[in-house]
């Protein structure tokens, strides 16, 4: 075999020889850009798609004059009028955003940084302070000139004649990115002692050791802004830069390792740098330049990183995002006017955000300058080079099944802290998981078709399952026995127990168009359904053996339903069930009379019917979440009918589902619309969409996803 393997490579080297070195060449080269082209586009197709910012996200906090914390207050947003007003015009042209109101606007983002905040923000404000002032400091400056004076403009590097105004004034925009510690409350108690004292205690930070006296700041100069969850890096900084004021933006990370004092040089280099449209950004460096302290300052771990990225970067950026030596340092400059041509487009927020802006920047032909910057490294480091760049999206993926899953659900809390999962699959084996940690429990084994939909009971020790083998099978949850197996004329779609008791009766329903009642409690030799309208109810209590069928109670309005029953939610008044089925009509039925009570037409084929309640929640009415064709419905709960709200989308809904705690709900797309949408329950504004979505939300929801 050897042999052969070294006769087949000599032929091929002696093959390759014949092949002029130009041609060769050439193939190199084409397959190098081939594989390059491949990459962009597989990055393109599957780029991750940042949620919109929540209601409350948009909103800071700072102190009044009376060192007191303000109310939420909105957060001014250069991007939703920019966008506002690009869409009025050619939605191809890119606008100038609003006015500066101050001259610098430092965005800081930070995670749980309690301990090494606080040193960060006294030399950021002694140097804003000091290098700034205030809009009264310009005021008075200008009426100190007098009429006559005559006032120079600065003309960039390109000749263009920059607007001085304004040349002074600053602010701080502290994103706290979900933090669990007392970042905010460090922020707070900072800006209180540098608002109030005209001559506060300094406090230590890594460049100013010795510092005895901090510096006097103007009343609402440090915003806190609050992110409710956690996002990253990249997409703390992306939200503070939609809200800054400045005519210059600053990041600089939370833990104070990049000197803050060379600001002023990022400031110099770029506007040296500015095109004629005022464009540009600085890059603090520490890694190549004359003058850099991070070489030798920098850990060996961090600096073999930094040089090993690089080379990475150098094979697949394009070549001027490729020069910059030192992507990754956290202090990075850009002018108001080169904005509009970056943030908007962002999508990572991981650590890697700093490449994406650069390579913005670079298909935007914005002038990018390096700058070498101090730089000491700061115990404490948060960076997860792996997990920091993993989408915060899908909270968990459960491995296990090879088709479709058309259906999943969730049993209320059993014990502390504790509730199950149970997931419907065409390769008919359904599976019960741990709900909270997603981890496999037992798969149960006997359908010999397509599983449409499993349902826990309220106790989570009874699992129900529908199938296309024409049967409903009960299932001991503990031990994965089959309890009973229910044969009926049809494929079976839908199955439910009642939400509040226990798991003695039971309804079906699917293609058969019969909804149909089952009383686990008592059994019959009679494995087939009955048919009769009130069938009577044996007195046979024997235990039940694995294929045992229990007997059809009744079934409810033979001839009404028009089309297969898709779902049936049994309410939270056991009296109450409801069906919704193909004929595009939801039913709601009083069991004691065996009547629809309410009858309520959609526009377009149903996708998905669920009562949501809230596991911690049982007993509350919940919200009845039913999407048909380009429309989601949502009733309420307790009372039959009550339709809450209507909302039409521009697109085919699949699925949707509620949680009323957090005021959200999540629609599926249907067909080849793969997106999962996140929006307000109560505006109805779209907060956040992604196909990584899919993963968790399109199994929750649709009928079409696989369980991954």
């Amino acid at each position: 075999m050897s042999e052969y393997m070294s006769q087949a490579c000599v032929a091929c080297v002696q093959l390759l020889s014949t092949v002029p070195p130009s041609v060769f060449l050439l193939s190199m080269a084409a397959g190098v850009i081939g594989f390059v082209a491949l990459v962009y586009i597989i990055l393109f197709a599957v780029a991750f798609r940042p949620r919109a910012p929540f209601p409350e996200e948009k909103t800071y906090r700072t102190l009044s004059e009376d060192g007191t914390p303000t109310r939420p207050q909105q957060l001014p947003c250069w991007q939703e009028s920019w966008e506002r007003d690009r869409q009025n015009t050619n939605k191809r042209a890119v606008l100038d955003i609003e006015k500066p109101e101050l001259f610098m606007s430092v965005v800081v983002p930070a995670y749980n940084e309690e301990e090494r905040l606080v040193g960060m923000l006294e030399e950021t404000a002694d140097y804003l302070q000091h290098a700034y002032g205030t809009l009264a400091d310009q005021a008075s400056n200008e009426q100190g000139k007098g009429k006559n004076d005559s006032v120079r403009q600065r003309k960039t590097g390109n000749g263009h004649v920059a607007d001085e105004a304004p040349s002074k004034g600053w602010e701080i925009l502290l994103v706290s990115d979900g933090s669990t510690d007392r970042t905010e409350e460090v922020a707070f108690e900072f800006a209180r002692d540098h608002q109030l004292s005209l001559h506060p205690r300094a406090h230590t930070g890594p460049w100013s050791p010795d510092k005895h006296e901090g510096v006097h700041i103007p009343p609402g100069s440090i915003r806190i802004v609050t992110l409710t969850q956690n996002r990253g890096k990249g997409g703390a900084v992306t939200h503070g830069m939609r809200h800054v004021r400045g005519k210059y933006v600053v990041f600089a990370d939370a833990d104070g390792a990049s000197k803050f004092s060379d600001l002023g040089k990022l400031v110099t280099a770029a506007q040296k740098v500015e095109d004629s449209e005022g464009r540009a950004v600085a890059v603090g460096s520490r890694a190549h330049m004359v003058g850099s302290e991070a070489v030798v300052k920098r850990s060996k771990l961090r600096n073999f990183l930094m040089h090993s990225f690089h080379l990475i970067l150098w094979l697949l950026t394009p070549p001027a995002t490729a020069k910059v030596k030192d992507t990754q340092c956290g202090f990075k400059l850009f002018s108001r006017a080169s904005l509009p041509y970056i943030i908007p487009y962002m999508h990572s927020e991981g650590w890697i955000f700093d490449v994406e802006m650069l390579m913005l920047a670079e298909f935007a032909k914005i002038p990018v300058a390096e700058v070498p910057v101090g730089w000491r490294e700061v115990k404490g480091s948060k960076l997860n080079v792996v997990w920091d760049n993993v989408p915060k999206v899908v909270p968990l993926t459960c491995h296990g099944h090879s088709r479709p899953v058309p259906h999943i659900s969730f049993s209320s809390i059993v014990e502390e802290d504790q509730y199950y999962l149970i997931s419907a699959c065409k390769d008919n084996n359904p599976m019960l998981r741990d709900g909270v940690t997603g981890d496999w429990i037992g798969t149960f084994l006997g359908h010999k078709g397509a599983v449409w939909q499993a349902r826990l009971s309220a106790d989570a020790n009874i699992a129900a399952t529908a199938a296309a083998d024409f049967s409903a099978k009960v299932w001991d949850t503990h031990t994965g026995e089959c309890l009973h197996t229910l044969q009926h004329n049809h494929i079976v779609r839908a199955v439910a127990f009642p939400i509040q008791t226990n798991p003695q009766v039971l309804a079906t329903g699917g293609m058969e168009k019969k909804l149909r009642i089952f009383d686990l409690t008592r059994s019959s030799s009679s494995a087939s359904a009955n048919d009769g309208s009130s069938p009577p109810i044996s007195n046979n209590d024997d235990n039940l053996n694995s294929n045992a069928a229990a007997v059809t109670s009744y079934e409810i309005g033979p001839g009404v339903h028009g089309g297969t029953i898709k779902s049936i939610i049994w309410n939270t008044d056991y009296n109450i069930l409801t069906t919704a089925a193909e004929d595009r009509k939801i039913r709601w039925w009083d069991l004691r009379s065996r009547h629809p009570v309410v009858e309520y037409s959609v526009e377009g084929t149903i996708g998905s019917c669920e009562l949501n309640v809230l596991a911690t929640r049982p007993n509350e009415a919940g919200i009845l979440s039913v999407a048909a064709g380009k429309s989601v419905y949502l009733f309420d709960g307790a009372m039959p009918g009550k339709l809450l709200k209507k909302v039409d989308f521009r697109y085919e809904v699949a699925s949707v589902a509620v949680n009323n705690e957090t005021g959200r709900f999540v629609t599926g797309g249907a067909g080849e619309d793969t997106w999962a949408r996140v929006y307000d329950l109560h505006t109805d504004e779209e907060l956040g969409s992604s196909h990584l979505l899919l993963l968790f939300y399109r199994v929750f929801l649709g009928d079409v996803a696989d369980e991954k």
